[in-house]
């Protein structure tokens, strides 16, 4: 059995006009919980906020708070063990690839049973949406690595010299 919710409201469609349907303009969030409890939810909370910057989203931070908060009431209210997808997209929007000013942020919130498999057991990712096939480049403007998509845009794994860097 799975839960869905929508902006923090029990739903089971998404506008079909959503950008992150349309054009996968969004980030995501893959979360361990038990008893309706995120595991390591502050680092979920600041890779999201990370991911949110990336796209541009005005104060991601405080985005990325209400974001969690909101999950987070929903898991403890269904007592949820499992996994949960938290996907966030830039909301509904005109056709183009231009995101709409300021992006009306949507939440789709998704609670399945943990997959039977050893391999997904303890794992939890978070993902800018439409990020296959990372390539490490270092911009000409200064010597800041960022990790690019395949599709060439901008990933939030970026680093500053000295810092190390993982791939996303």
């Amino acid at each position: 059995m799975s839960l869905t919710w929508v902006d923090g409201v029990a739903a089971d469609t998404v506008p079909a006009d959503d950008r992150g349907l349309n054009y996968a303009d969004g980030a995501f969030e893959t979360l361990s919980c038990q008893d309706g409890r995120i595991q390591h939810e502050d680092l979920h909370r600041s890779r999201l906020t990370r991911a949110l910057a990336a796209l541009g989203v005005p104060s991601a931070a405080k985005q990325s708070e209400r974001l969690f908060e909101e999950a987070g009431q929903c898991l403890e209210t269904a007592g949820h063990t499992g996994v949960a997808r938290l996907t966030v997209t830039r909301g509904s929007g005109p056709r183009g690839y231009s995101p709409p000013v300021p992006p009306q942020l949507r939440s789709i919130l998704r609670a399945s049973a943990r997959p039977n498999s050893s391999l997904s057991a303890n794992t939890s990712t978070g993902h800018i949406a439409n990020s296959r096939a990372p390539t490490v480049t270092r911009s000409k403007r200064s010597s800041t690595r960022c990790c690019t998509s395949w599709s060439g845009l901008r990933s939030f794994c970026c680093s500053h010299p000295g810092q190390s860097f993982s791939p996303c």
